[in-house]
């Protein structure tokens, strides 16, 4: 889930106003947690994150695989078909019952996820990318 690659996916949004209230999720072992065998759901996305480190990111663009980890308090993703499969990592906030991915280099623009999900519900599979950048 890459802030490059949901801006083209015509997924990016202004990130939410926050306060020092806000919870910044800076603990490696937190943010694994938190996305490990999880699924998040944004205004037009859905990503699931298996526990090996793959992720599968769909919005009406497709479905495209890629990876993620947690590195240095921030959670980090890949997708080929989105900025040529560079790593970009954000900074992880919980913002009411708001899930927050602060881009680092520009506070206010991010992804915002409503809903968290056990598991992966939407039976997002890996067998062919039909993502489109």
């Amino acid at each position: 889930m890459i802030l490059v690659a949901l801006s083209s996916a015509g997924c990016a949004q202004p990130a939410p106003s926050t306060s020092p209230a806000d919870d910044r999720i800076a603990d490696d072992r937190e943010l694994t947690r938190l996305f490990s065998n999880n699924t998040l759901y944004g205004s037009a996305w859905i990503e699931y994150y298996r526990p090996d480190g793959t992720s599968i990111f769909y919005s009406a663009k497709g479905t495209c695989p890629g990876t993620w980890k947690v590195e240095s308090g921030m959670a980090c993703f890949a997708y080929e078909s989105f900025d040529k499969g560079m790593t970009n990592c954000f900074l992880i906030k919980r913002s009411g019952g708001l899930i927050v991915f602060v881009n680092p280099n520009d506070p206010k623009n991010g992804m915002v996820a409503n809903k968290t999900v056990a598991g992966n519900p939407e039976h997002l599979t890996w067998t062919a990318s039909s993502c489109r950048s």
